[in-house]
């Protein structure tokens, strides 16, 4: 079984007691400066909550160790890389979940998550499963959306929109369209909670 990371195509390593490399997160996020891991780890909440995981069970190992030199870097515990992550973005954030998930369940169709790249350059390979098999596998451009028809129909439900095709709407009785809008507002309920 892998223990192997890879995000935006850069693979994050670990260290002895599996941490996380923040240096390869931060590259993978897009190597910013204002994503520097030390930016990060001086926060207050970051020490609050590292104190926490430190005070909490009975850690085994430090959950965030800098070590200098030629194999050094700053590493982290799992809890920690998803806090680092959502400080940068959403995006990121949703990038690394997922690609945790997969590596937990051993399931690559979680890894097909679009990133935006920083280069006009780079391209995402999506790849599409279907009962553990590979069905598919394409390019995407530098945003480019990925998005269906029947996508943008299902988010103008939830938020509340009935949406009919102008072809039905005229063979529609009052009783069907009544019917339609309460589905639409239970569908929206549903939503909201």
């Amino acid at each position: 079984m892998t223990t192997q990371i890879i995000i935006s195509d850069i693979s994050i390593h670990q260290d002895a007691e599996g941490r996380y490399s923040l240096n390869d997160l931060h590259k993978a996020s897009g190597n910013e400066r204002r994503h520097e891991p030390s930016l990060w780890l001086n926060l207050q909440q970051t020490k609050e909550l590292i104190e926490e995981i430190l005070n909490t069970g009975n850690p085994v190992f430090n959950p965030a160790v800098t070590r200098r030199g030629r194999a050094g870097g700053t590493y982290v515990c799992k809890e920690l890389v998803y806090s680092y992550a959502m400080w940068i973005s959403a995006v990121f954030s949703l990038r690394v979940i997922r690609a945790y998930d997969a590596l937990v369940t051993q399931n690559p169709q979680n890894n097909a998550i679009p990133a935006t790249s920083t280069s006009p350059h780079c391209y995402e390979i999506i790849t599409s499963f279907c009962d553990g098999q590979m069905i598919s596998r394409r390019m995407i451009q530098p945003g480019e959306i990925l998005i269906h028809r029947d996508d943008h129909i299902e988010m103008m439900a939830r938020s509340g929109y009935l949406v009919i095709h102008c072809s039905e709407l005229g063979k529609m009785g009052a009783p069907e369209l009544a019917r339609r809008i309460e589905t639409t507002r239970r569908m929206m309920d549903l939503w909201a909670k």
